[in-house]
């Protein structure tokens, strides 16, 4: 759980550099699945979505 709150706390800039150290990380070594880094990837956005979704019920009327 440490990991997502830590990931959630990154700015738009360092989730975008997360994402590529990732990547780089699988081609580098391809010890990650395909599979695996797919879907660590997509629950990884979902978190982020939900988290933006909470923010915005919050927010009351900000528009970004």
């Amino acid at each position: 759980m440490e990991i997502k709150e830590a990931v959630t706390a990154l700015s738009e800039a360092e989730r975008y550099e997360l994402m590529r150290w990732l990547e780089a990380e699988q081609a580098d070594y391809g010890d990650i699945p395909d599979a695996a880094f797919v879907q660590n990837a997509a629950e990884m956005f979902q978190m982020l979505d939900r988290e933006e979704d909470s923010q915005g019920k919050h927010a009351q009327g900000s528009s970004r």
